[in-house]
């Protein structure tokens, strides 16, 4: 019969059913008392008389928690319902997948396809370093949210694959078993494709590589019509470069896409931090880039420019004025009106130099006029003495 709207579940009451997957549904339940909403994820019926499936849920719920990671789905608590159903209680997300994403746009931008690309990385660098690897990575267990005003806030769900170290697990049995091939083909590395059984971390390397290149083109980089063809494409056929299908996009990006779906996992990065390194490295992608990398070149020279100016008037006001040497004294020459017959000056004609001076003229005393003596007057007595003058 399965779970009914308005059942109890632990405890928490279920509200409505968000979605269903191969292997459980998915609802959404509350706490009565406090109203904490949580999503209950619920094994199908007719798995949950098997053992390995069980278990690999179990598995699920222990390899998120050993995790600890904020880019991986938290999961609060394991119950059965009173049928015997094994559920999980996990973390309710508000968001979109990844999956509904690429449905409505294909491809995405570059810049957020890195930033998308390296929270993945981020998560599952933190599940590598627990020995865990994920093995089915795919757009539908990739959640986008908003977290703290910033969107595409990734998490990461869905480790019911995940291969567990087993000498770590005391009373896990191993899972992983030669010849069985686990995942989703399109996503699914050369190594898994064989069914091997040494899978380590760089089969998630590969699958990062799949979903870097399904995101910057919009298509897959192997499909085909049946699983047979699609896996044989994985292991032998090399993949189209980027660039021949999105010529926009870096030489550098490529180059990381490329590398992430090498055939070989020697050949592929060691390990989630370094591509997540690669993938935040903003030095590849300006060589690359073009014209916008020679406006950030101007944009340097130009604070380089206005550093330099500021430090100059700096220096120029930390040094003490000089004192201005005195101005020459301004001699006024005498400059002689011009002749009566001299033509007018025009406007068109420049104007003459101004004549020089004459030289000054050197004034000779004027001789003094020579006086006459007056005639002396007769002496009629000549005694020798001068009669006085009547007035």
């Amino acid at each position: 019969m399965g779970i009914q709207i308005g059942q109890s579940l632990g405890s928490y009451r279920v509200l409505k059913k968000l979605g269903a997957g191969g292997i459980g549904t998915v609802y959404l339940a509350e706490h009565p008392l406090i109203g904490k909403k949580v999503a209950l994820k619920v094994i199908h019926r007719e798995h949950a008389g098997n053992p390995e499936v069980v278990q690999r849920f179990i598995n699920e719920a222990r390899a998120v928690n050993r995790i600890g990671n904020e880019h991986i789905l938290d999961i609060a608590d394991i119950g059965r319902s009173e049928e015997g159903d094994p559920f999980l209680v996990m973390e309710l997300l508000d968001g979109v997948s990844l999956a509904s994403v690429l449905r409505s746009s294909r491809k995405l931008p570059l810049e957020r396809v890195l930033h998308i690309g390296a929270q993945i990385a981020d998560g599952l660098a933190a599940a590598h370093d627990a020995g865990i690897v994920h093995r089915d990575l795919k757009p539908d267990n990739v959640f986008l949210v908003t977290r703290r005003g910033a969107a595409d806030y990734v998490k990461l769900l869905d480790f019911g694959l995940a291969k567990l170290v087993a000498t770590e697990w005391p009373g896990s049995p191993a899972l992983t078993r030669a010849g069985v091939v686990l995942g989703t083909p399109q996503y699914m590395s050369p190594e898994q494709c064989e069914s091997k059984g040494d899978i380590d971390a760089r089969s998630d390397v590969y699958a990062v590589g799949v979903l870097l290149y399904q995101m910057l083109t919009g298509c897959l980089p192997f499909d085909g019509s049946t699983m047979g063809e699609i896996l044989i494409k994985h292991v032998s056929d090399p993949p189209i470069p980027l660039r021949s299908v999105e010529p926009q996009i870096p030489p550098a990006v490529e180059k990381i896409v490329l590398r992430c779906l090498a055939k070989k996992p020697e050949e592929r990065y060691a390990s989630m931090a370094k591509l997540r390194a690669e993938l935040l490295q903003p030095e590849g992608r300006r060589a690359s880039a073009g014209p916008p990398r020679r406006a950030a070149l101007v944009a340097v020279f130009v604070l380089v420019a206005v550093g330099l100016s500021a430090a100059g008037v700096l220096f120029l006001r930390r040094e003490p004025a000089a004192a201005a040497p005195p101005a020459p004294a301004v001699v006024p020459l005498a400059v002689p009106p011009p002749p009566p017959d001299a033509p007018p000056e025009t406007l068109d004609a420049p104007p003459a130099p101004p004549a020089p001076p004459p030289p000054p003229r050197r004034l000779r005393p004027k001789p003094k006029p020579a006086t006459a003596s007056p005639a002396p007057k007769p002496d009629p007595d000549g005694d020798g003495l001068l009669e006085p003058t009547r007035l």
